[in-house]
């Protein structure tokens, strides 16, 4: 080969930009090393090859999330569901929308997504917590009701199903749950809360 040709491909090949030579393992690396930053910028660089890649548009929602970025999130989010609709990108959504207060858009997509997978503790969980924001403590309550079955021994959401209880004026629950909670789970703030009021 004429070596001034071989220089020219070699200069070439090491002036190329990076992102050429990056792929996803290297957000992932990013991502471990805390830099979000870089993690979602090389996202961006593959998005840019692959426009309909959900996956790549899920996982840039992600970093953007990690970031504080929430608006943003929510915008790739609903994005990443416009190309494949999924749960991933549902509970996305929800987490944007209670980052950002969206109290009752997080709960109307949380019941939505609820009745799509009713055994799902993480949607049941972020429901119950959109409802108890907007202070509708029986609603909240019906969902922690839902992890309890899903889950018995959960003692951390037996404990807010004892407070959504109490506060949606169900005092009988309330008490039923918090003699629950302080017999296989002493320990819990919630007994401190309610000790002397339910007992």
């Amino acid at each position: 080969m004429n070596r001034p040709i071989f220089l020219l491909i070699i200069l070439s090949l090491i002036t190329m930009p990076l992102f050429a030579l990056r792929g996803i393992s290297e957000s992932y690396q990013a991502e471990t090393d805390g830099n979000y930053v870089l993690a979602h910028l090389i996202m961006q660089e593959l998005l840019e090859q692959d426009k309909n890649e959900p996956f790549f548009q899920i996982r840039s929602a992600w970093l953007l999330y990690q970031m504080g970025k929430h608006a943003e999130a929510l915008v790739s989010y609903q994005n990443a569901n416009r190309l494949r609709e999924n749960i991933d990108a549902n509970i996305g959504i929800i987490n944007c929308q209670l980052a950002l207060g969206n109290w009752k858009d997080a709960l109307s997509l949380g019941s939505m997504q609820v009745k799509l997978h009713p055994e799902n503790t993480t949607l049941l969980g972020k429901a119950a917590y959109a409802a108890y924001m907007i202070k509708d403590y029986a609603k909240a309550a019906q969902f922690y009701t839902h992890i309890f079955q899903v889950y018995p021994w959960d003692m951390e959401n037996r404990g807010y199903l004892v407070n959504n209880l109490y506060l949606s004026g169900d005092i009988n629950g309330a008490k039923e749950h918090f003699r629950l909670l302080k017999k296989y789970y002493p320990q819990s703030a919630i007994i401190t809360i309610y000790k002397g009021i339910l007992e």
